[in-house]
């Protein structure tokens, strides 16, 4: 169910109320767009309290002003927590994580098969499909330059992100992926969620300068990004979450041919490690994908703290069952959203209710570099999204409709 921490604050009263918050905790920080400032990251569902946790702030409850809790709420609580903690309600949800995980295991091995045949050749090794490799990669980089906004758009593979002044950018601390209500495990990355920072992570070199170059993605901030698929099925501004005076940009994902085929690729043994580094350094790409918001922030995926920082995003979270139920992310779980960014139109839906998907989007070069990344803003009035220069930011006057329609600017 639900947490309803700001009622149940209230409800314990002003001495009981930080450990109440603390029990709430998730760990770590994140930017609140609506306070409009950094909050701690919460517990927004009772499954994901761990079961101890549970208990002491129903504990809390029993205690709180019926007033601001009346008895009708608090056992509503209660019989959630009998309900987390009935043993065949436990056998139950085990036998259901069992059969998503052998359904997890037979996509990813029909992916990796499906990705193997689009590549063509034999063998397990690079070496062994190496002239089809460079076949493939080839042709990525032809039917990249051959892209425009309305191929794209109508084959559902144009992914959103919204720019803004809000959001977190800069030094700040992550926490431990595998431990993040300890401070002592935090870590301190830079990122770079402007435009400038789109645009840097198309340069190539900044991640493969050469066989003896270094990646300097940690260095300038380059980290994977949060944004939408959008459906040519539902209007633009619905699908996107209500930011104001956002800069959209808009770029192609793969196709989904070309995404299983580089995943492929990835998973053959003894690879070319310097063409593989530059493949990635030039090949936008979706990492996750799902059908709702991934919940997720910035974490350290290192089990060791010691060890060198591994920054991610969207490998943490929450995940909407069907029939509604929203839990905790799991190993299958992230599994899922690694194969749904392979096919990716698993997560799009054409329902006018339907809610906002999240991707995590590798911004890389694309070879229609002329046109993408597009950069673009709502105008209230049009109703529609103008087209920016991506140096001054200056419209050009092209211009997208809500539904998706390019407009040229006027010659």
């Amino acid at each position: 169910m639900k947490i309803e921490r700001r009622k149940w604050v209230l409800a314990v009263g002003e001495d009981a109320a930080p450990t109440l918050l603390k029990l709430l905790e998730a760990g770590g920080v994140a930017f609140d767009t609506v306070e409009n400032r950094i909050n701690p990251v919460y517990r927004e569902y009772t499954d994901e309290l761990p079961e101890e946790d549970f208990r002491q702030v129903l504990a809390m409850l029993s205690h709180a002003n019926p007033q601001r809790l009346p008895k009708a709420d608090y056992d509503k609580v209660e019989t959630d927590f009998k309900r987390r903690t009935d043993k065949q309600w436990q056998l139950e949800q085990a036998r259901l994580a069992e059969q998503r995980r052998q359904a997890q295991a037979a996509t990813e091995q029909r992916l990796l098969q499906a990705g193997l045949h689009s590549l063509g050749g034999s063998g397990t090794t690079w070496a062994a499909r190496a002239s089809q490799i460079g076949a493939w990669w080839n042709g990525v980089k032809q039917r990249e330059a051959a892209e425009n906004w309305e191929k794209v758009f109508t084959g559902n593979r144009m992914t959103a992100r919204q720019v803004n002044a809000k959001g977190r950018g800069g030094k700040f601390d992550i926490v431990n992926r595998h431990d993040r209500k300890d401070p002592a495990k935090e870590r301190e990355i830079y990122l770079d969620r402007g435009l400038g920072g789109i645009l840097a992570r198309t340069t190539p070199a900044n991640f493969f300068p050469g066989p003896a170059g270094a990646n300097r993605k940690d260095e300038l901030g380059l980290h994977d990004l949060s944004g939408t698929l959008l459906t040519s099925a539902r209007p633009v501004f619905k699908q996107l979450k209500p930011y104001d005076e956002a800069v959209v940009v808009f770029m192609p994902a793969p196709t989904e041919s070309d995404s299983q085929v580089f995943a492929a690729i990835s998973s053959l043994e003894e690879p070319d490690t310097d063409k593989l580094r530059e493949y990635r350094s030039k090949f936008t790409r979706l990492r996750l994908a799902q059908s709702s918001d991934m919940g997720a922030v910035f974490v350290d995926d290192n089990t060791d703290p010691k060890a060198e920082l591994r920054a991610r995003y969207g490998v943490n979270g929450r995940v909407l069952l069907p029939g509604g139920t929203i839990v905790p992310l799991d190993e299958t779980m992230l599994a899922k959203r690694r194969t749904d960014a392979l096919e990716h139109s698993t997560i799009l839906s054409g329902d006018a209710k339907a809610l906002v998907n999240e991707v995590v989007i590798v911004y890389r070069q694309h070879a229609a570099a002329d046109l993408f990344p597009l950069f673009a803003q709502w105008d209230r009035e049009t109703t529609s999204y103008r087209v920016l220069d991506r140096a001054t930011l200056a419209p050009t006057g092209a211009w997208i409709a809500d539904t998706g329609a390019w407009h040229p600017a006027r010659t």
